[in-house]
């Protein structure tokens, strides 16, 4: 299997410390199969899509399975 990464499409990098800290309550959750689709999609939004997924706007379309105003209190 081979990944194509889009080193040249990232342009920012983000501080993730909002966003380590909304995967560790996922998983504090009991929720460990959210938290890997969760990391799968932000692993793809920064290095595939080249999003700044330090940014809690860019981030509120990421989460899975909750709502968009509770995503965007996780990261901010």
């Amino acid at each position: 299997m081979s990944i194509a990464f889009a080193f040249d499409r990232i342009a920012v990098l983000p501080n993730t410390a909002a966003t380590l800290r909304a995967v560790a309550q996922t998983v504090q959750r009991g929720d460990a199969a959210q938290a890997a689709v969760l990391v799968d999609r932000l692993f793809t939004a920064f290095f595939i899509d080249g999003e700044n997924v330090g940014d809690a706007r860019v981030l509120e379309h990421i989460p899975v399975g909750v709502r968009r105003a509770a995503g965007r209190r996780k990261f901010e």
